[in-house]
């Protein structure tokens, strides 16, 4: 009814959504993603990036090039603010 065309929610996906705490939607299962938003993957890429002459230098895995390099993060000079 109303309620779905002005928030995307059933009034049964409100009431769930207020006991949970997350925001769930029937809209969301039908669009293939799950039922409450927070219940989503979190996909979280590894990232190693490394302090060299004067740059950063990231890669999708530990450094590939064996250098000796600390990583960045790792102590508090390195740490990217």
């Amino acid at each position: 009814g109303a309620s779905v065309i002005g928030t995307d929610k059933t009034l049964e996906d409100h009431v769930i959504s207020l006991a949970s705490g997350k925001n769930c939607s029937t809209i969301r299962k039908q669009k293939g993603l799950t039922y409450c938003e927070e219940d989503e993957p979190k996909i979280t890429p590894n990232i190693y990036c490394y302090k060299t002459l004067a740059k950063v230098t990231c890669y999708d895995r530990p450094n590939p090039y064996g250098g000796r390099q600390k990583k960045m993060g790792e102590d508090n000079v390195n740490v990217a603010r």
